[in-house]
């Protein structure tokens, strides 16, 4: 569900700011950044939960 709210909002902001490159740009790196934080988050969350289980 996050995932795809986070599809929409980023298909909407991109049409929004298509004209800006510079901002573009920007907006590309912090969904990336933001992306690798959340995949991050989430693997340490699995992990520890399969450490506390063993």
């Amino acid at each position: 569900m996050m995932m795809m709210m986070m599809m929409k909002l980023r298909r909407k902001v991109m049409r929004h700011i298509s004209r800006h490159t510079t901002v573009r740009m920007v907006l590309i790196m912090m969904m990336l950044t933001l992306e690798t934080t959340m995949m991050s988050t989430t693997q340490l969350k699995t992990g520890s939960k399969m450490s506390s289980r063993d």
